[in-house]
């Protein structure tokens, strides 16, 4: 509702749209992006001609993507170009962004929209509360999802061609999930892998679960970790790390006690 003059100038509005990784899960037969880019143009029509819109895709950047528009045809056409990044949303950055934004325009201050599914990164306890001309348009995300969390490898203390990985896994879902986990070893390319062990998990809901495997090489090449089956996100179901090879170094040693050094070499 507008009180005054229909001649009064408009306000600045900041459409916060969610593009972090977990946008691209899918809901049925669209993903949670094609969700928001729908509810983000219908608020977007719901604004009055006279007001001008600006757009930023928030995931752990907030990233302006057009200026403080008029025409909110352009709008609409960022909207409908966007898409699910690779990071995690940092909600903390996309508030303090469209607040920092609204001030420094120089018209009066509209809605903050956050469009999107919400699901965050880790927040810092002592961030500031949200603005108080904020709009949620939340995508409904009951998204059923188990990925991977955690990967570690180092080289036994004991044998140095030996490999122990360390695997995460977490339920972010509500019910009990079983998986397996699977590894593969070889060149960059997945054609030239070989299996490198596997691992049947039960994963409560809201829970992590761990696996250890060995692996023993000399070369250097990409360690594979995937996890099936796959479900609504698979993005974070495969893994790659690029183990490096285990160098050897030919030594002569003059020694009258050899014994003594033979424990460093």
């Amino acid at each position: 509702m507008r009180l005054g003059a229909p001649a009064e100038a408009g306000r600045d509005h900041v459409i916060l749209l969610d593009t972090s990784a977990w946008m691209g899960a899918r809901s049925g037969n669209r993903t949670l992006m094609d969700a928001a880019r729908t509810l983000a143009r219908q608020y977007l029509r719901s604004i009055p001609a006279r007001d001008r819109v600006l757009l930023v895709r928030a995931d752990a950047l907030a990233t302006p993507v057009t200026a403080f528009e008029l025409d909110h045809r352009k709008v609409d056409a960022a909207i409908r170009a966007s898409q699910p990044g690779s990071t995690a949303l940092n909600l903390d950055q996309a508030f303090s962004f469209a607040r920092h934004i609204q001030t420094q325009s120089g018209h009066r201050a509209g809605e903050i929209a956050l469009v999107g599914a919400g699901r965050t990164a880790e927040r810092d306890p002592g961030s500031p509360a949200p603005p108080k001309n904020l709009r949620l348009l939340l995508v409904p995300d009951a998204v059923e999802n188990a990925g991977l969390r955690k990967i570690g490898t180092r080289r036994s203390a004991t044998d140095p061609d030996l490999w122990e990985i360390y695997v995460s896994a977490h339920n972010y879902g509500t019910r009990p999930r079983n998986v397996t986990l699977m590894l593969d070893f070889g060149p960059p390319n997945a054609a030239g892998r070989v299996a490198a062990g596997s691992s049947a998990l039960l994963l409560p809901p809201g829970k992590d679960v761990e696996a250890s495997f060995q692996y023993r090489t000399a070369a250097a090449g990409m360690l594979g970790v995937t996890m099936t089956p796959h479900d609504a996100f698979p993005q974070d179901d495969q893994a790659d790390l690029e183990l490096p090879a285990q160098p050897q170094l030919s030594v002569t040693v003059y020694s009258d006690q050899p014994e003594l050094l033979r424990p460093a070499l």
